[in-house]
């Protein structure tokens, strides 16, 4: 079975058309209102969805999505409340989903959780900013173990 990623490219190139990626910071303003926007977002063109999962010190993002992870953490967003968000919208859409986020993040809840219930809810990619180069090993591993058909993205230090 392909994965929702690679098959919404190879669609769109046959059809001769860009990728729309968008991006939303998880609970921001709270998690009902990021579930409306991103089914808003994929009725209106969207191709692909990055959902930001909001970190304490997001030094590697602008003005814009800091004050929107701090706005997310101070109503309470949290990894399990995002996983109950992905399950949510897989009742309402089948187009693919990432999670971007800090390696951080993923330690912090237990690496094998939180691959576990990426596969559990069908979460397609996840991006992994500010990936320190000694960790990838560990992460790709970990991946690769536990949920083969993730996408794996990362951007370098």
């Amino acid at each position: 079975m392909k994965n929702r990623i690679d098959a919404c490219f190879e669609k769109l190139k046959a059809e001769n058309k860009k990728a729309l990626v968008t991006f939303i910071t998880a609970g921001d303003p709270d998690m009902d209102t990021t579930e409306k926007c991103v089914l808003e977002m994929y009725k209106n063109g969207s191709d692909i969805i990055e959902i930001g999962v909001p970190f304490s010190d997001p030094i590697a993002e602008g003005a814009t999505i800091q004050k929107a992870s701090l706005r997310s953490l101070s109503g309470g967003t949290n990894l399990d409340k995002i996983f109950d968000l992905v399950r949510k919208l897989r009742t309402q859409t089948d187009k693919p989903m990432l999670l971007m986020m800090y390696i951080n993040t993923i330690f912090k809840f237990g690496t094998a959780k939180f691959f576990e219930l990426c596969k559990e809810t069908q979460i397609d990619g996840v991006i992994v900013s500010r990936n320190v180069k000694s960790l990838r090993a560990k992460l790709r591993k970990m991946v690769s173990t536990l949920y083969s058909s993730l996408h794996r993205l990362h951007t370098s230090v």
